[in-house]
């Protein structure tokens, strides 16, 4: 639940973005999409640290998945 404080922070940062040129929008926009890329690869990366794959567990899956797409375009 967003309290009252959260909600006009909010509001006042939106209030300034939409006072920013298109350029500084884009800019805005790359940042924190790409912080949030970099959450989202960092919980996979903890998430995935007790798996441990081996190199040819890896190829033979690859192969698996392009002989399927292969024999799905013939």
């Amino acid at each position: 639940m967003i309290s009252q404080i959260q909600l006009g922070n909010y509001n006042q940062v939106l209030s300034f973005v939409r006072k920013l040129s298109e350029n500084d929008k884009d800019k805005l926009f790359f940042t924190l999409r790409n912080d949030r890329l970099r959450n989202s690869l960092a919980k996979l990366r903890k998430s995935t640290k007790s798996i441990s794959l081996t190199f040819e567990e890896i190829t033979n899956e690859v192969e698996t998945v392009r002989k399927a797409r292969y024999a799905d375009k013939s």
